[in-house]
C-alpha cells in the first residue's frame, strides 16, 4: 500500500520514495535542546530613582503566577522546547549543517518577531532565510533603522510577508546576520525583547522575553495611538527589574525564566490579548507548514523538506507552477 499524506491522498512513484525517508515533527518528543549553555544576557540597570512602574512590579506577582499555573496545566511551559525542530533540520541536512541551519532559522524568527503572532512570524522568517541563502540581502548596507526603512521602501516584501513592523524586521535581521544582535545590551535604552526571544528559540532558557503582553501584565498602561489603545513595551529601565522578579518566581516553581514566561504568556492570553494559540513553537511551525501545503496542493512532508533545505517559503505559493516531479528534483540536489 503506498504511503498517504496528512490529507489522505495516496503518494506514488519517486515522491513516495522521498517521503518514506521523512517524518513530520513528532510532538510527543518535545524536549529542551541539549547542550545549549544556559546563560543570562547583559542588561542595563538604570541608577535613576525607581519609577512608578518599577515600584509596582512586585505587586503583580499573584496574578502573574496564577497565569503561569494555568499555562503549566496546558503544557505551555514547554513552548520553547525545540528539540523536535532541531532534529528535523539534522534529519534533513546532517549534524553540522542541520545545526547551522537551525541556528539561522532561530535568528530569522527572532529578527522578524516584531508586531506578529507566531505563525506569521515563522512565515516572515522563511522569506528572509530564503533570501539570505540566495545571497539576496544587503547585510552590510542596512546598518540602522533608517537604512531599513529605506530598504523596505525600495524592496517591499511580497504578499504574505509584509507587516507593520517590516522595517524593524529588516533592521534586526541584518543585525543578526552580522552577529551584532547582542551589541549594546548593557547601554541605556537597549532593546531586550528580540535578542531574548532568539536565545529562547535556540534553547537558552535563561533570558526572559518581556514583550508587550508581559508588560501589560506587569501593569504598563496602554496608550492611545491613532484612536486605538495599544499595549506598550516595558520601559528600558524597568525590563531588568521585571526579568529579575520573573526569574525569582520561576525558580520558586522549578522553572527556567523562559518556561515561566511562556506559561504566563499562554495562561494569561485572554487577559493580555495574545493572538497566537499554538501550544508550542514546534506546533506553530507545523501549522505554517500545513497551511502552505493546503495553499499549494503539496504534501506537508514536501513543503517541510523544501523549507528546511532552503528552497521553500511558507506563505506565498512556492510551487504553484512547478510539477511534483520538479519539486522532488529540487529537493534531491
Amino acid at each position: 500500500m503506498p504511503p498517504i499524506d496528512r490529507a489522505g491522498r495516496a503518494i506514488a512513484g519517486d515522491a513516495a520514495d522521498q517521503i518514506r525517508k521523512l517524518r513530520l515533527l513528532v510532538m510527543e518528543d518535545i524536549a529542551p535542546i541539549p547542550g545549549v549553555e544556559q546563560a543570562p544576557l547583559e542588561r542595563y540597570v538604570s541608577p535613576a530613582p525607581l519609577s512608578e512602574i518599577r515600584r509596582g512590579l512586585a505587586r503583580r506577582k499573584p496574578q502573574i503566577v496564577s497565569d503561569v499555573h494555568r499555562g503549566m496545566s496546558q503544557g505551555a511551559h514547554r513552548w520553547y522546547h525545540n528539540e523536535p525542530v532541531r532534529q528535523q533540520f539534522i534529519y534533513e541536512l546532517g549534524e553540522d549543517e542541520g545545526n547551522r541551519r537551525f541556528q539561522l532559522f532561530a535568528d530569522m524568527v527572532a529578527g522578524t518577531s516584531s508586531s506578529a503572532p507566531v505563525v506569521p512570524n515563522i512565515r516572515k522568517a522563511s522569506y528572509y532565510m530564503r533570501n539570505f541563502l540566495d545571497d539576496q540581502l544587503p547585510v552590510d548596507d542596512v546598518r540602522s533603522y533608517k537604512d531599513a526603512v529605506a530598504y523596505v521602501r525600495e524592496n517591499p516584501p511580497p504578499a504574505g510577508y509584509g507587516s507593520v513592523g517590516q522595517a524593524m524586521d529588516s533592521h534586526w535581521v541584518m543585525k543578526y546576520l552580522r552577529g551584532e544582535q547582542f551589541n549594546d545590551l548593557a547601554t541605556a535604552g537597549a532593546a531586550h525583547k528580540v535578542p531574548s526571544f532568539g536565545e529562547n528559540i535556540r534553547g537558552n532558557l535563561m533570558p526572559w522575553t518581556g514583550d508587550r503582553h508581559e508588560a501589560a501584565r506587569f501593569g504598563v498602561p496602554a496608550r492611545l495611538v491613532k484612536g486605538k489603545l495599544e499595549k506598550q513595551a516595558l520601559p528600558a529601565n524597568a525590563y531588568p527589574h521585571a526579568e529579575a522578579l520573573s526569574s525569582k518566581w520561576a525558580n520558586e516553581l522549578g522553572l527556567m525564566p523562559a518556561e515561566f514566561q511562556s506559561a504566563r504568556w499562554m495562561g494569561g492570553a485572554e487577559r493580555t490579548g495574545v493572538r497566537s494559540n499554538d501550544p508550542s513553537f514546534s506546533h506553530a511551525l507545523e501549522t505554517a507548514v500545513f497551511n502552505q501545503a493546503a495553499r499549494t496542493n503539496q504534501s506537508p512532508e514536501v513543503v517541510l523538506r523544501d523549507f528546511i533545505r532552503g528552497g521553500g517559503l511558507l506563505a506565498v505559493p512556492m510551487a504553484a507552477a512547478a510539477t511534483h516531479d520538479q519539486l522532488i528534483d529540487r529537493l534531491s540536489r
